[in-house]
């Protein structure tokens, strides 16, 4: 400490309650005189605080006098009173910048976030009031989660304040939780509460008498109730614990990300991830791995944490599970599969579609609407985000997705920084379709003499000649800002047979729930496979043939009452027959 600052005794000035109680004019000048009196003698050696130091402008002011600020001024000038002020760079800008007479009597100081390791020093000095409020003991590896964990889950608050909520949060939910009401308390207060109404009864109807007597148990049981209290001082040795456990379960609370997902430690839904996504989504396991290998490394911390999660471009025509993956990743990875925010950019393809994306500026038509894509961010930050057809956006679209793809932010329309480092984002394109559905291209279907269209699976030739040509599309900025181009695997017939395999599943258990048993043969699954194999639709109409033929059929058969135990389909030439 400067020696000019020792014994110094710094007092916090209350603004609002200097205002409070003033009626008449000058009462408030008045206080404010008095304080720089008090504050200006040299015995007194007083440093004044005032926090939230921009509500002095105005402070106490009507017409004809001054306010806060403007008394103040001259006492700082000339050096009478040395004030302490804090206050956001926001209102420091709004307020104190624009009265340059007052910004000049002060020195500002940016005080800057504090780094991961000053954090824990600061909570852990603030532990022991933490204990005794909650009356818990505290781990060390509770305060090292909660600053970890609020650096990375909750990013639109700084350290220590993020990380100490988190703290306070943690206590209150396994005081809540673990210190129920076995003693009786609550039960004694309720009984107090009677007979307090009795005795109100009592006095109101002149019985004195018996309110005293009344009045005598009614001190009984307070007394109880102050023994009951100061018995629920725990020892510390005695006291629940609370851990990084504990710590973790309030940031799955409020970021929605299930606590299995972000334990540092734990990286078994990792491992479980590619398995889990190959288990629904048949025969395009290149492009699994390729999106669980880019979560991977950012999972592990060692991709860049200033940019999304990850940035894919899907391409090829429809049917092939570009959807169906990105809904299976959201419901594995985020736990939920709403945790998807999806945009059909057919929708943007004009120049003033960038405002409807993050919300206009001030001053313009529809300055209170939100943006489409970044309040759905802001308040979903633990999601998917899908552009839907991206080639189909604005020149405006890209300036925007450049930002979201190197720095993992996007201003909004108010000013504010929207994060998407915790967000995947995914794109899909149909560019080079006619590569893929071209009879006449040998990279796409060969047509043979009994016009049966077959898929020549030369996937490296596809790949080579569709990403070769996105650069007639796409600026190169916005290429080399992807993390990868996923092209996908056509869909062949032995691919399309476990789809169906896989939707009669679905099927069988749906129909399961009902007490009905669902068989089939080999005939059935063949016919199915013949009606619906198109490599130019994919697997979609595969759905579309079970819901019309099959469950259709047995639908009909429920509401007409011909319920059985077993359904039994089979196939007789080119027609799917119910046994």
């Amino acid at each position: 400490v400067p020696l000019a600052m020792q014994n110094k005794r710094i007092v916090s000035l209350d603004l609002g309650g200097m205002v409070a109680g003033t009626k008449y004019r000058g009462e408030f000048e008045t206080r404010i005189k008095q304080v720089i009196d008090e504050a200006s003698k040299m015995e007194n050696e007083v440093i004044l605080f005032i926090d939230e130091i921009h509500t002095i402008i105005g402070a106490g002011s009507a017409e004809g006098t001054l306010d806060a600020a403007n008394i103040l001024k001259p006492a700082m000038g000339r050096g009478k009173v040395c004030i302490v002020g804090a206050t956001t760079l926001t209102e420091y800008q709004k307020y104190i910048e624009k009265d340059s007479a007052l910004e000049r009597r002060f020195q500002k100081i940016d005080v800057d976030e504090p780094s991961e390791s000053v954090a824990i020093e600061i909570i852990s000095g603030l532990r022991n009031s933490f204990e005794e409020f909650h009356n818990l003991v505290i781990d060390d590896d509770a305060i090292e989660d909660a600053v970890k964990l609020s650096i990375r889950y909750v990013t639109d608050r700084y350290l220590p304040d993020k990380a100490i909520d988190l703290i306070d949060e943690a206590c209150s939910a396994k005081s809540m939780k673990y210190n129920s009401d076995e003693d009786g308390v609550k039960t004694l207060r309720m009984d107090s509460q009677n007979l307090q109404k009795e005795i109100e009864g009592f006095v109101l109807s002149g019985q004195y008498h018996k309110a005293i007597k009344i009045k005598e148990k009614q001190n009984e049981i307070e007394k109880k109730i102050s023994e009951k209290k100061a018995k629920k001082i725990i020892p510390r040795e005695k006291r629940l614990h609370i851990t990084g456990d504990d710590v973790q379960k309030i940031i799955e609370r409020i970021t929605g990300v299930p606590a299995k997902n972000i334990q540092i430690e734990d990286m078994k839904k990792l491992k479980d991830l590619d398995g889990a996504l190959r288990n629904h989504i048949i025969g395009q396991d290149e492009a699994i791995a390729s999106i669980v290998s880019s979560i991977k490394r950012n999972r592990v911390g060692i991709s860049d944490r200033n940019r999304p999660i990850g940035s894919f471009l899907f391409l090829w025509p429809t049917g092939v599970g570009k959807t169906e993956l990105v809904k299976q990743l959201a419901r594995e990875f985020f736990g939920d599969e709403k945790a998807l925010i999806k945009l059909d950019m057919s929708e943007y393809n004009e120049r003033s579609s960038a405002s409807k994306l993050i919300g206009t500026t001030a001053g313009y038509v529809g300055y209170e609407e939100w943006g489409m894509l970044t309040e759905r961010v802001r308040r979903k930050p633990y999601s998917i985000v899908l552009f839907d057809e991206i080639e189909k956006g604005s020149f405006e679209v890209f300036n925007l997705l450049l930002q979201v793809l190197e720095d993992g932010t996007l201003t909004d329309g108010k000013g504010r920084k929207i994060n998407f480092k915790n967000t995947i984002v995914i794109m899909t394109s149909n560019i080079g379709s006619e590569e893929f559905t071209n009879k006449a291209s040998q990279i796409g279907f060969d047509v043979t003499d009994d016009k049966e269209k077959k898929i020549i699976r030369d996937y490296e030739k596809i790949k080579e000649k569709v990403v070769g040509g996105l650069d007639e599309f796409f600026s190169p900025e916005f290429l080399n800002r992807i993390d990868r181009v996923v092209v996908f695997n056509p869909i062949d017939k032995t691919v399309l047979k476990k789809i169906i395999v896989l939707q009669l599943a679905l099927l069988t258990k749906r129909l399961s729930e009902l007490k009905i048993i669902f068989e089939y043969d080999a005939k059935a699954l063949n016919l199915i496979l013949k009606e619906t194999y198109n490599p130019e639709f994919g697997a979609r109409p595969v759905r579309r043939y079970i819901q019309d033929k099959i469950e259709d059929v047995i639908a009909d058969h429920l509401i007409k009452g011909k319920k059985s135990d077993t359904i039994r389909i089979t196939a007789n030439k080119d027609t799917l027959k119910f046994l």
